[in-house]
């Protein structure tokens, strides 16, 4: 059997209003009483060893949440192994999440120590974590003053990381906001998601001040204006293009090894899936039936 706290942070009751707001269409704010995100965020604060607690994607803002959007969190903890044992993960499950970090146990919760955090982040391996904590966050938990300044040095590593990024393999000549935008859009590049062009729009319009206050001056060595202007040699515009290709091909391998250790930490990780495909409208709503037959094959793991 799972433990208490897991089964509250998957799938915590939602309250009158709370279904009153989806069945009109809506969703109340992830932080106001009642919702499912603040039911989740009070399990989530329980979790051993919690250094620091933030919420990102589109529920940050009315603009792009609805009534089926799920928060994403991003926790920082003292040590995964310790987090999973109190979820109710055996051994096995333990040592496959020490691979190709964070750890995604439950819907979009994603759990990383912090010395894994910052070793993924300087490596660049991929775009995982960059793309994710380059993104308009906010923190909702921070045990003291060091776990705090040391979450603001990982989203400060992740600005610079995208930001360089999304300089590579442009024309010579771009507006100032595709290249802002191409701040978020990589990191959906980087992965196999169902995201469409029209949901990535939003989420970067739903702050357009922010990544323009945090991200140009990021770029201010190439913004002319409006304008991203590049006038170095060929030869160099040419070798970031192809470090551009690689890290995109590398960052998406990764993605794809990720999925089975996701099947082992996440029970349900295959009715997520189908849900986000039939909420991204990437495949038909019938999508379900198939989905059942396979769910069989994935049982709850029980407590060892």
């Amino acid at each position: 059997m799972k433990t208490t706290i897991e089964d509250r942070i998957a799938r915590p009751e939602r309250s009158d209003r709370e279904a009153d707001a989806e069945s009109k269409g809506g969703g109340l704010c992830p932080h106001e009483p009642g919702s499912t995100a603040a039911l989740r965020e009070r399990s989530l604060l329980e979790l051993p060893g919690l250094r620091s607690l933030t919420m990102f994607g589109s529920c940050l803002s009315p603009h792009t949440r609805t009534a089926t959007s799920i928060p994403d969190w991003f926790a920082v903890v003292d040590d995964v192994g310790v987090v999973l044992r109190a979820l109710g993960h055996g051994a096995f499950a333990r040592a496959v999440a020490r691979f190709l970090p964070p750890a995604v146990v439950v819907p979009k919760l994603n759990l990383v120590a912090p010395e894994q955090l910052a070793e993924a982040l300087a490596a660049r391996d991929d775009l995982y974590l960059a793309g994710r904590l380059g993104k308009r966050t906010q923190l909702v938990f921070a045990r003291d003053a060091l776990c705090a300044a040391q979450l603001d040095a990982a989203t400060a590593t992740a600005r610079a990381t995208m930001a360089e990024v999304a300089l590579w393999g442009l024309p010579r000549d771009v507006p100032l906001e595709h290249v802002l935008l191409r701040c978020i859009s990589l990191s959906y590049d980087a992965e196999v998601r169902p995201e469409l062009p029209h949901k990535i729009r939003a989420l970067f319009d739903a702050f357009a001040p922010w990544y323009r206050e945090q991200y140009v001056p990021l770029l201010v060595h190439r913004v002319r204006g409006d304008r991203v202007v590049d006038d170095r040699p060929d030869a160099v515009r040419a070798n970031e293009a192809r470090g551009l290709r690689r890290l995109l091909f590398r960052s998406r391998l990764r993605a794809v090894a990720r999925w089975p250790k996701n099947l082992v930490l996440y029970d349900r990780a295959l009715e997520y899936l189908a849900g986000k495909l039939r909420r991204s409208r990437a495949l038909p709503r019938d999508l379900h039936v198939e989905h059942r037959r396979l769910e069989g094959a994935v049982q709850p793991h029980p407590q060892r």
